[in-house]
């Protein structure tokens, strides 16, 4: 990440904490924002550190994982609307679970 990208990501980590402090009502939100942020950064980081964990069988492994799950949380959120019977921890789980394939199959992803 060069000097530019981590100004701007420190300028984005600031503004979503005071949006946290500011307004209650969306904490939510604006904490799952902050921690794709975060998420960013450590990838960033990461990527000084990857070559020598590249793994292209693990990486594909992660990436079918994360289709799977977006299709889960989809299947999930549509029930969720219609019979407002689904679940919200189950739903907030399965986007976390596919947030965290998406980053180990990036991290397990090959050079070329």
């Amino acid at each position: 990440m060069n000097r530019t990208e981590m100004i701007f990501m420190i300028a984005v980590t600031a503004i979503l904490l005071i949006c946290v402090a500011t307004m209650p009502q969306y904490f939510f939100i604006f904490v799952f924002l902050l921690a794709l942020a975060l998420i960013v950064i450590a990838m960033s980081l990461l990527a000084k550190y990857r070559q020598k964990y590249e793994n292209r069988k693990l990486s594909l492994i992660f990436c079918i994982l994360a289709v799977i799950l977006f299709i889960i949380y989809f299947v999930n959120s549509v029930y969720l609307d219609f019979t407002n019977k689904g679940s919200t921890g189950d739903s907030l789980l399965l986007l976390a679970l596919f947030i965290i394939s998406i980053c180990l199959g990036w991290f397990f992803e090959k050079n070329d």
